[in-house]
């Protein structure tokens, strides 16, 4: 496989990544769900964490952020 180009957008969805992954260890967390929602005219994605058997909302972005187009392209 070869590599591409890292852009400063994949910095961003990079970094935003780290945070929810370094979130779920100090939150002890046993899944991350990550739940792109595309509707009509709004995309999202959704982040749930699993914390005792519950799954709770821990983030959401949105289209118009520079961190949903790169985790979504």
């Amino acid at each position: 496989m070869d590599a591409r180009q890292v852009t400063p957008q994949d910095h961003d969805a990079l970094g935003f990544i780290d945070e929810i992954i370094n979130r779920a260890v100090r939150d002890r967390v046993t899944d991350i769900h990550w739940e792109p929602l595309v509707a009509k005219d709004v995309k999202e994605l959704i982040v749930r964490f699993r914390i005792d058997g519950v799954l709770r909302d821990v983030d959401k972005v949105t289209k118009s952020d520079q961190q949903l187009n790169s985790l979504l392209n």
